[in-house]
């Protein structure tokens, strides 16, 4: 008799399946969300302590008038300086702080009015609040002079002499009757209704001119630059950005880019007009009524199209050049 030992059979192993690639992305999603949300929760949770905890010191001061203001802002902070009848200045001083102190003074020297503040040192960022804000009323025949570096300076009906400089913000100026100087190395220029000279320097930041009488020389490295409305002689150049002259009424007028368009677009005639751009189109629109030009172009291999009067012994001078781009003059439609 034989017996025939048998061994059980032994079932597979069960084989789970490899994950799927949607589960893998939808899992790896779902753990950034989380860590997104957390982050903003913590952020939402500093600004909020930092609002709590920030001490505001708000003071007015009067001084005896004197013929100027001088800036020297390291503070983050901004500046408005307006004006008024009285034969007196008044400063109104404001600071946010979220720890430490901030050196602020106000002293007159001789004959000028020092507003001088200072950085609460490294300790800085959004939840550490440290800045000064004046608000600055003088006489209107005041002159303004001097530098926020972090900040922004308005100006507002102001009849004295402005000369200042931003390191990161804005300059706005509004019915300035005195010589204006501005000049920015990260921050926007804006003027209007200007009565004397301007000029305008920004080294990245766009420039706004409008309804300016004196001569006006505006320029910007990174920029754009509009001009709307300039009754003396204009000089714009910009290296990279558009220009855009409008209502100009002045007789010599210079505009140059070197990467950006060119549109020209005066009310009065002018006597002489150069336009210049290395890559970029020129477009020049002369009053309906205007006279004869003598004008020299060079478009690269586009010819200039030209549709007006034309007299290579006209008194009037249009100078237009550009490398890359088209070339067009034409009126105004009437």
């Amino acid at each position: 008799m034989t017996t025939e030992l048998r061994r059980p059979a032994t079932e597979p192993a069960e084989r789970r399946p490899a994950p799927s690639v949607g589960a893998a992305s939808r899992r790896l999603a779902s753990m950034l969300l989380g860590s997104t949300l957390i982050v903003a929760g913590l952020l939402l949770a500093g600004f909020l302590w930092s609002d709590t905890l920030v001490h505001v010191d708000e003071s007015t001061t009067t001084h005896d008038a004197v013929p100027r203001v001088v800036l020297d802002l390291t503070a983050d902070g901004n500046v408005e300086v307006r004006v008024h009848d009285a034969d007196e200045i008044v400063v109104e001083q404001r600071i946010e702080r979220t720890i430490g102190g901030v050196d602020a003074s106000q002293e007159v020297v001789d004959d000028a009015l020092e507003l001088r503040s200072q950085r609460c040192g490294w300790v800085s960022g959004p939840l550490i609040r440290c800045s000064v804000s004046f608000v600055v009323t003088v006489p209107s025949t005041t002159s303004v002079v001097g530098e926020l570096r972090h900040g922004s300076i308005a100006l507002i009906g102001l009849e004295g002499d402005a000369d200042l400089r931003t390191g990161h913000g804005n300059i706005d100026a509004t019915d300035v009757g005195g010589p204006l100087t501005l000049r920015s190395r990260h921050g926007g220029v804006a003027v209007a209704g200007a009565q004397d000279a301007l000029l305008v320097e920004t080294s990245h930041g766009s420039v706004t001119v409008t309804d300016v009488v004196g001569p006006t020389d505006v320029s910007s490295r990174h920029g754009s630059l509009v001009i709307d409305g300039a009754a003396g002689h204009l000089t714009a150049g910009t290296q990279h950005g558009s220009i855009e002259a409008t209502r100009t009424t002045g007789d010599v007028i210079a505009l140059s880019s070197r990467h950006g368009s060119i549109h020209l677009r005066p009310t009065v005639a002018p006597t002489t007009a150069e336009v210049s751009t290395s890559h970029g189109d020129i477009t020049v629109v002369l009053p309906a009524d205007a006279p004869p030009y003598a004008i020299t172009t060079n478009g690269g291999d586009r010819a200039a199209d030209l549709a007006v009067a034309t007299d290579p012994g006209a008194d009037r001078r249009l100078d237009l050049r550009t490398r890359q781009g088209r070339i067009e003059v034409r009126y105004a439609a009437s």
